[in-house]
Formats: structure tokens, C-alpha cells, sequence
């Protein structure tokens, strides 16, 4: 294989171009990040980079697999209520101990427990619900539309405070573990049930998933008003052995919720292969072999991301929000969003699995331009709200309604990615440095930071709504015309045939 092809190869690219940008930024901040901070960034991203190659190798033969042969054996019991009461305890598990939600409780305080639990059970509900559309072949677009309808109601009866918050927790439940195992077992329900929307039915099972986590949090703050602490705290590392510590301590704890993630899905799989699957040996070594990557590179990543991400994305925000030119974390907050989205882990998982389902019509190099696009102007408008106290319902009302509204226009299967991409863009990237970017902005002007910080996870997963069903809109446009100008071709070719009598 040549380098060019390989993991490694495409985790360096993924990452190099956010690594020299916020080098950059800081070279302009009035206080420039310290030394040691500085090395600690950029040690980090060596473990980014490590981390994210080892995942994308592990992850196409372990939990897409899995996801799989999950998808196979449930829809072969043709027992609508075993589906989906499995659905529902496989969403619990899968989503429990998902490291970005975790980042995400972390930043919340007291209520990290609750939170999770919550989020989880929803996922779990909704999982089950999709698994109910797929099998009863419910049209994806209606089912979306009723379900978000329900969200917008309940929300009317929360306090403002804490819409922000309950839309993020949709955007952070679909990260590195959740998505392979469920974009997986989407499309193996999808094709044992078959039927002329199989493809369209492959997706969307992402997209009413993140419904879950939103609907929960809203009854979850509606009947108990949780107290949440919004507060970052960030300190400068000042030596050698403070970088080394902070690099452990991450290591080892990630070590432990990695493994907390990962061994349910891995248990339960041997379990079944053991009474059920029967798989060739081979075959279960290559899943075990690809789990010990997907474990290893799992860790690296997030202790890198996170001791290197998210006290610089609170650090940058803060400087500049002090700064006489505020303004200036617009542009950059776009370019930040732009590039970021390159070293999103579960966004490549994503994009292929589009591209083969789509046989190669939706080309993965289309996908990442429209998801590079939404999320650069989701961060750009994320911080511009910050230094505006714009209302998030300003962007969530106008920003569903154009979503939705698309839906009547574009082929249905643009339609179901459009809205599995909004929850995969939203993973540990901008769990770990988006969001304490937008918070170190928020504390920087003064402003509320649940009312405005929070908000920007929610608004990165709803802005691939809107763009890659303009993407899809437009090539629809397109094919139509093709197809008129071929017919008029024909039509003047057949005219202009001239018969000769004998």
C-alpha cells in the first residue's frame, strides 16, 4: 500500500491544517500561550494523529462488523418486539459510557450522571423507534417531521436557559463509538427488510437518534430545573513534569472509559457469536484484532484532544473576546469550523459508507465540502451570536424550518444523509475544542454562557441539514435538465432522419 493511501497518511492531513491555524492565532494573541502550553498542544496532536489512524483502521472490521451481524441476526427473529427491545437496551449501552458525552458532562458539573443517563435512555427509545419506521417502512421525512414537531412543543414549556444545552445533547450523543455500530446496523436492517427504499432507509436511523437525547433533557429540565455549573477551569502549565502528568492523567482515565465503552458492544458480540453467529475463526480474529485498534487508537485520540484541545480552545476564546477586536473570532471561528470537520473520526466513516450505499453517485470528496461549508458557518454564526446575544431560537426556529422545508424538494435518500450527517459532525472535536472555545468567548464579553456558549454543539449538527440538501436539490436540478436536454437531442435527431422511397 502506498503511503498516500494509508491511515496515517490521512490522519496527518486531517489534522496538520487546524494545527498550523491555531499556531498561527496565537502567534497574533496580545498573550501568547506559555512554552509549556504550547508543547503540550503540539504533543497532542501527535497522539491525535496516532490515535485517529489506529481508529480508522480498527473500525471498518470491528464495530461496523458488529453493527452488522447485529442487524442481521435481530431482523432474521421477525419478532418485532424482541427488535425492538433489543434496540432499545443497544442503544442504552452503546451511548452510557460514549466518550463526547462524557466531555460533554465533564464541563457540567454535578449533573454529568443524570445527564448521561438521560441522553443514553433516549437514545435508546429512539433507536427503537427507528428500528419501528425501518421495519414498518414509514415514510423517513414525515416520521422526522413529527418527531421534531413534538421536540418544538415541548420546548415551548422549558425555561429559555436551557434549550441551548438540550439541543447540544443531541449533537454530542452520535460520536466515535455510536456512529460505525449504528450507520452499520441501519443498513443491514435496511437490506434484510428490503423493499424500493432500501437505500433511503440505510440512513436516517443517526438523525432520529439525536431526536432521543433532545426530547429527554427537555422533560429532564421541564420537571426538575437541574442546577448546571458552566464554568472551565483553565491553568497554564509552568514545567516539564505538569505536561507529562497532565498527558497521564488522561491517558489512564480515557484507557478506563474506552474500555467501559467498548465492552458491552465487544461482550455482547462474542456472547451471540458463541450461541448464535458461529463465526470462522479467522473472521473473529480480524474483529478482535480491529477492537484492540479501535480501543488503542480511541485512547490516543481523546487523551490528546482533550489535553491538548480544550483548555487551548478556552484560552483562545477568552484572549480574543478581551480584545479590543472581538470581532475577529467570527473569521476565525469559521476557518476553525471549516477545518476542524477533517478531524472529526466518525465523519470518515460517514462519508464512505455514503459513497458505497450511494454506488459512488455521492462521491466522499462532495460530502466533506458540504459538511467543511456547514460547519464553517456554524461556528462563524455560533460566535457572532455570542458578541450579538442572539436568541438560539433564531436559529433553531428559522434554521428547522428551512431544513424541513427542503425535505419536500430533494430525493429522499439526500434527505436521510443530510440529517445523519448533523449528528456526526458534532463529535469530540467539538465537544473538546468548539464549544470550550465558545465558552472562553462567552466569560471573555460578559455574557451568559448557557444561554449562548451552549448552543453552538446543536448548531454544527443542524447546518449539514440545510447544506447537503442544497447539495442534493441542486443535483436534482441538474439531472433534470440533463434529462430535458437529452430528450429535445433525441427529438431533433428523429426529426432529422430523411427517408428515401425504394
Amino acid at each position: 500500500m502506498k503511503f498516500k493511501d494509508s491511515a496515517l497518511y490521512s490522519a496527518i492531513t486531517a489534522v496538520l491544517p487546524i494545527t498550523i491555524l491555531i499556531i498561527i492565532v496565537n502567534f497574533f494573541l496580545p498573550e501568547k500561550m506559555g512554552g509549556y502550553d504550547l508543547a503540550c498542544f503540539l504533543i497532542g496532536n501527535v497522539l491525535l494523529i496516532g490515535g485517529m489512524a489506529l481508529y480508522s483502521k480498527g473500525i471498518s472490521v470491528s464495530l461496523s462488523p458488529i453493527g452488522e451481524k447485529f442487524g442481521e441476526y435481530l431482523t432474521q427473529k421477525k419478532n418485532v418486539f424482541v427488535i425492538l427491545a433489543a434496540g432499545l437496551a443497544l442503544g442504552f449501552i452503546i451511548t452510557i459510557a460514549e466518550p463526547d458525552l462524557s466531555v460533554l458532562g465533564e464541563q457540567l458539573g454535578n449533573i454529568k450522571l443524570t445527564l448521561i443517563l438521560t441522553i443514553a435512555l433516549g437514545v435508546g427509545l429512539f433507536l427503537a423507534l427507528a428500528l419501528l419506521r425501518i421495519l414498518l417502512k414509514w415514510n423517513f421525512t414525515l416520521s422526522i417531521m413529527i418527531f421534531y414537531a413534538i421536540v418544538f412543543i415541548l420546548a415551548l414549556f422549558v425555561d429559555n436557559k436551557y434549550i441551548p444545552l438540550c439541543f447540544d445533547s443531541g449533537g454530542v450523543t452520535t460520536g466515535a463509538i455510536t456512529v460505525p455500530f449504528i450507520l452499520s446496523f441501519g443498513a443491514s436492517v435496511a437490506g434484510m427488510v428490503g423493499g424500493k427504499n432500501k437505500d433511503e432507509n440505510s440512513f436516517g436511523m443517526i438523525a432520529i437518534c439525536s431526536v432521543g437525547p433532545i426530547f429527554m433533557m427537555m422533560l429532564l429540565c421541564l420537571i426538575f430545573k437541574p442546577d448546571v455549573d458552566t464554568s472551565i477551569e483553565y491553568v497554564s502549565l509552568v514545567s516539564a513534569e505538569g505536561v507529562a502528568n497532565n498527558f497521564l492523567s488522561n491517558f489512564v482515565k480515557f484507557l478506563k472509559e474506552v474500555a467501559l465503552a467498548l465492552a458491552p458492544i465487544a461482550l455482547s458480540f462474542y456472547l451471540f457469536n458463541f450461541i448464535s453467529f458461529k463465526m470462522p475463526k479467522i473472521s473473529l480474529t480480524r474483529i478482535s484484532v480491529g477492537l484492540l485498534y479501535t480501543y488503542i487508537g480511541l485512547a490516543l485520540f481523546l487523551t490528546g484532544v482533550n489535553a491538548a484541545y480544550m483548555g487551548t480552545g478556552y484560552y483562545i476564546g477568552n484572549s480574543l473576546a478581551k480584545t479590543g477586536y472581538a470581532w475577529v473570532l467570527v473569521p476565525i471561528g469559521s476557518l476553525v469550523g471549516l477545518l476542524i470537520v477533517l478531524a472529526e473520526p466518525a465523519i470518515g466513516v460517514l462519508v464512505k459508507q455514503v459513497e458505497t450505499i450511494s454506488s459512488g453517485t455521492i462521491k466522499k470528496r462532495t460530502m466533506l465540502i458540504a459538511l467543511c461549508l456547514s460547519m464553517a458557518f456554524a461556528v462563524g454564526f455560533s460566535m457572532l451570536r455570542i458578541l450579538l446575544d442572539v436568541s438560539i431560537w433564531f436559529v433553531i426556529g428559522i434554521g428547522y424550518v428551512i431544513a424541513l422545508g427542503l425535505s419536500f424538494f430533494v430525493p429522499k435518500v439526500y434527505t436521510s444523509i443530510a440529517f445523519d450527517s448533523g449528528g456526526v459532525a458534532s463529535g469530540p472535536m467539538t465537544a473538546t475544542f468548539l464549544l470550550p472555545l465558545a465558552i472562553g468567548a462567552a466569560e471573555g464579553v460578559g455574557t451568559s454562557v448557557l444561554n449562548f456558549a451552549y448552543g453552538l454543539v446543536g448548531t454544527v449538527a443542524l447546518m449539514p441539514l440545510i447544506t447537503i440538501q442544497l447539495m442534493g436539490l441542486t443535483a436534482n436540478i441538474i439531472e433534470k435538465r440533463s434529462r430535458k436536454k437529452n430528450a429535445e437531442l433525441e427529438k431533433i435527431a428523429s426529426e432529422e432522419i430523411i427517408e428515401f422511397d425504394k
